[in-house]
Formats: C-alpha cells, sequence, structure tokens
C-alpha cells in the first residue's frame, strides 16, 4: 500500500539556513505487527525531511547544534538537530570535528505521555548508506527503536557519518551545498488503526436522469407535447418529452393529476411553459438537478412560475433565491414586490419589503411603484413593515419560545417547518399557519 503525507511547510530562523520540503512524498507502508506489553499496534511508516541549507558553513565551533523546524508527523510534533562538527573527546578538543551527529528530537513527548517509535535516518543522496557507528540510548536498545518523554527525548547517532565524508563531493551527500535528511517514522497507537474503507457513491439521480433521458414512446406511457421557444418567441412547433407515471405521481402530483385526464401515450398538450422550461422541470423531478447558475440568472422569473405551476417546490425556492442574491435596487424593488406576492415566494418579498422600507422615497419614485399603488393589501404591507422596523428594539426571535412568528425571517420560518416534516413553500402568512397549526396539533 502507498499513503500520503505532506511535509510541514513551517520555516525555521533564518540564521539557522534550513528549511523543509513542502512537497508531497508518496511513502511506502506497511503493517509489522504488535509491540510491547498490552501488544499495542504500530502505527504506518511517515516520512519527513528537512534540508540544510550551505551545511559547510554551518556550525563554526565543536558545542553548536542546528535544529530544524518543527515537522509534524503522526499527530506529534518533532526536529532533527545535527552538530555538523561533533569530536568523540566532547568539547575540550577544538583541533577538529571528526562527525556529524543527527539526533531526532520529540517536542511533543511528555513524561505523561511518552511516544514510542520506531526510526530510520537516513541522506537520500548519499552514495553509501549511513551511520556505521552504534546508536546513543540506552543499554540494550534496539537501534532506531525508542521512547521519548520528558527526560530523554532525543535520540539518534553521535557519530553518525564522518564530516569528511559529507565535505566529499564524491560521496554526494551534499546537493548544491545542501544537506538533506529523511525520517521514516512509525509510533505505537493506543489502538489499532481503522481500517480503509471505502463505499460506493449514491447514483440514484444520475440513475434516474438516465431513465429520463432514455424514455420513448415504447418505454414511457406518458407524452408531452410542449411548444417551442417562450413567451413571445413562442412558436407553434411541438416537441414531445416523455416521462413516467409513477414517477409523475411520487415527485410531481401536479403533473401526473394532469396526465390521469389523457389516456397513456396520448400526448398532453403544454401551451404556456416552453421546450426548454419544461425539460428543466422533469430534470429536477427525476433527479433533483437544479441548472446552472446562469441558466438559473436568465430564466429565473420563468422558472418560478413554471416550477410554481407544478409543484416543484426545490426548484421555485432555488430559483426565488437567485432572483433575492441577484439584488435590490431601486428601480426594481417595486416589480419584485408584486412579482414576489403573486408568486408567494415569501423570502424575495421580504427582502424587496425591507429595501423599501429603508429606502422608500427613491422607490417610490420609479415607475413601478405605481402599480404598487392599486393593491390595498400590499399597501397596508408596506405601512406595517415600516412600523414595525421603526418599533424595533431587539433582535427578532429564532424560536416559538422567543416571541411571534411573525417577527421572524422567512429563512428561519422555513428552517422549522423543514425540521418537522411540513411544506416550505408560500406566503409567509401561509408559514406561520402552519407553524401555528403545528404548534396545536403537537407536530415535532
Amino acid at each position: 500500500p502507498v499513503a500520503t503525507k505532506r511535509i510541514s511547510q513551517a520555516r525555521t530562523p533564518s540564521t539557522f539556513k534550513m528549511s523543509m520540503s513542502s512537497e508531497e512524498e508518496q511513502v511506502a507502508v506497511g503493517y509489522a505487527g504488535w509491540y510491547g506489553p498490552g501488544k499495542r499496534p504500530w502505527s504506518e511508516w511517515h516520512k519527513m525531511r528537512a534540508v540544510f541549507f550551505d551545511f559547510a558553513s554551518m556550525g563554526k565551533r565543536l558545542c553548536d547544534r542546528i535544529d530544524s523546524s518543527v515537522m509534524v508527523c503522526h499527530g506529534s510534533e518533532w526536529i532533527l538537530r545535527v552538530h555538523p562538527r561533533y569530536n568523540e573527546f566532547g568539547r575540550s578538543n577544538h583541533v577538529r570535528g571528526d562527525f556529524v551527529s543527527v539526533h531526532l528530537v520529540s517536542v511533543s513527548a511528555t513524561a505523561d505521555n511518552p511516544i514510542s517509535a520506531e526510526y530510520v535516518i537516513r541522506v537520500p543522496s548519499a552514495y553509501y548508506m549511513y551511520p556505521a557507528a552504534d546508536l546513543l540510548g540506552p543499554e540494550g536498545t534496539t537501534p532506531g527503536k525508542y521512547t521519548f518523554d520528558a527526560v530523554e527525548g532525543e535520540n539518534g547517532y553521535l557519530k553518525y557519518v564522518p564530516r569528511t565524508s559529507v565535505l566529499d563531493p564524491s560521496e554526494q551527500f551534499l546537493v548544491d551545498g545542501d544537506l538533506t535528511i529523511e525520517v521514516d517514522l512509525r509510533v505505537v497507537m493506543d489502538k489499532a488503526p481503522e481500517l480503509p474503507t471505502w463505499s460506493p457513491s449514491n447514483t440514484v439521480c444520475t440513475d434516474m436522469l438516465k431513465k429520463l433521458e432514455a424514455a420513448d414512446d415504447d418505454t414511457a406511457d406518458v407524452v408531452f407535447q410542449v411548444k417551442r421557444g417562450t413567451g413571445a418567441k413562442q412558436t407553434e412547433e411541438t416537441e414531445l418529452m416523455y416521462a413516467h407515471r409513477l414517477i409523475l405521481e411520487i415527485r410531481a402530483p401536479a403533473l401526473a393529476a394532469l396526465a390521469e385526464e389523457y389516456a397513456d401515450k396520448t400526448p398532453i398538450p403544454i401551451d404556456d411553459v416552453g421546450c426548454d422550461l419544461f425539460r428543466i422541470i422533469l430534470r429536477f423531478v427525476y433527479g433533483g438537478e437544479i441548472p446552472r447558475q446562469g441558466v438559473l440568472q436568465d430564466k429565473a422569473r420563468s422558472l418560478v412560475i413554471a416550477a410554481d405551476k407544478f409543484g416543484c417546490t426545490g426548484l421555485k425556492l432555488a430559483a426565488e433565491a437567485e432572483l433575492a442574491a441577484a439584488g435590490v435596487n431601486a428601480d426594481n424593488a417595486a416589480e419584485l414586490i408584486l412579482f414576489a406576492d403573486g408568486a408567494s415566494c415569501a423570502m424575495l418579498k421580504e427582502a424587496a419589503m425591507d429595501f423599501f422600507v429603508s429606502n422608500s422615497e427613491a422607490v417610490m419614485a420609479s415607475d413601478g411603484y405605481a402599480q404598487v399603488q392599486e393593491s390595498v393589501g400590499i399597501m397596508h404591507e408596506l405601512l406595517a413593515a415600516a412600523m414595525t422596523n421603526g418599533n424595533k428594539k431587539r433582535a427578532a426571535p429564532t424560536g416559538p419560545d422567543e416571541g411571534d412568528y411573525k417577527l421572524m425571517r422567512v429563512s428561519q420560518l422555513r428552517k422549522m417547518l423543514d425540521s418537522k416534516g411540513l411544506d416550505v413553500d408560500g406566503s409567509k402568512e401561509m408559514l406561520i399557519s402552519l407553524l401555528e397549526e403545528a404548534d396545536w396539533g403537537g407536530v415535532n
């Protein structure tokens, strides 16, 4: 198996001249049994990498050490610690640094939370595999296996490789003067890892759309005869569109009721909705498909009317939301109020009325306001909205225990209705009535 591990991109202070790779690593992993008392499992192998820039110039003194930036692996933080000039005689001998020492340091390990790990440190570009010296650690410690804690938080090799070998170009430790060190690491886990699982994606919608697209005179029992074009561009030419009575009964009762008036495979005339819109209606009925945004923007009003006629609530609300998102302004506010009222688009009407309350003079000067004045009911609603806005002392309630449904936003009313499995379409008054009935009837 192969696992992908993203290496940390944290940067160390520039004085250390060191960085880490940010590339995606393909790391070979394997299962290696259980570890120690209680038989706790090993994790998979993951890889870390640090690059020490201009290595030859590092460590002017024997005691100098260079720490990498913090790397995250298996949920814990680690650093690589390098002494460019380690000498086996210690700091008192300043003649030369014989070796490069490399240690893995756990930043996360504590006395209460030790980390048992197994690791392999290597220089991937090197001609020979190192280290050639023994691991620094307690007696009996298996090379590369160690328990990190607050006291013994680092482990590795004091004499990882002779410094002369690192600086020898023929041994290929340095690439463009930089030393790259990799660590393969696995840790003992508290519990066995969950096995990777996969489940197939849900294809119901795509399968249903395929059923619609494949429908013809032989496989369908409902035939719609739809005029081409829309509105003024509608022609007398028609197109036959096929459907299935059983699916319409479940997904579009209004269309199913229309089909009941005709015998099987008898063309049902659709005169007031063009082919393009009716095709969108059928694709929503079969697969719940919402047209892409560009189509939704161009046909939003027509879709609201068509979807409302055929009982496709989800499609209607999507088109309504697109109209509201397109923006309400002084020129279209009055027109949108009238349209939303006629089509029972409660959220769009709320947005347009909110704009009117805040910009009444500009809206009243628009061409569409004269038609608004002809509706006594809408004028009363606008007056009530203006009075409510002027007397607003607190935020609108978000639930029935906090106040009147009438003070709630339409989106909140719809959310509550949806949670109760009730219809979310209709005017605000209808939505409120449904919630009140549900309260009185004990519907949860």
